[in-house]
């Protein structure tokens, strides 16, 4: 489950990632959920509030909801703090973890390499760490990239 304002303050949403539960309030209240969509996974990035549902990745900016990554898949997705990016997990055929960096504005998603779980960005480095010791988090290496903007 989780609640967060939208970066500009203008929107609040709830969401249930368990069961289909999803709410989005503009900041003075008024209910503004598209009743189009079931979106779980969600995260917002500059006006931007991204989600999956079963057309793939969706985003729904100024009441509208568009494609964002048709057909693809995401787990616990983090948006960059300077906005822009979105670091994602998704899991390919056989099941084992990639980590992707996808840039907002030109819906590119590079494939950062396979056997990754749980990709973080760091705001203290601008890097991205992640445990890679048995893909689901649980041991005690992990690789960093350091990315420059």
């Amino acid at each position: 489950m989780s609640a967060s304002y939208s970066p500009d303050g203008r929107f609040i949403s709830w969401a249930q990632n368990v069961r289909p539960v999803f709410r989005l309030w503009g900041a003075d209240g008024r209910d503004v959920t598209p009743s189009t969509v079931v979106p779980f996974m969600t995260v917002w990035s500059d006006a931007g509030l991204y989600f999956g549902d079963s057309k793939g990745i969706e985003v729904y900016r100024t009441g509208v909801v568009s494609p964002f990554l048709p057909g693809a898949t995401w787990i616990r997705p983090k948006a960059s703090a300077g906005g822009g990016q979105i670091l994602y997990e998704a899991r390919d055929g056989s099941g084992l973890g990639h980590a992707y960096l996808v840039d907002t504005t030109s819906g590119k998603a590079r494939d950062l390499g396979q056997g990754r779980a749980e990709p973080q960005f760091s705001a203290a480095w601008q890097a991205i760490a992640q445990d890679i010791a048995d893909g689901w988090g649980g041991g005690d290496s992990f690789c960093v990239w350091v990315f420059f903007q």
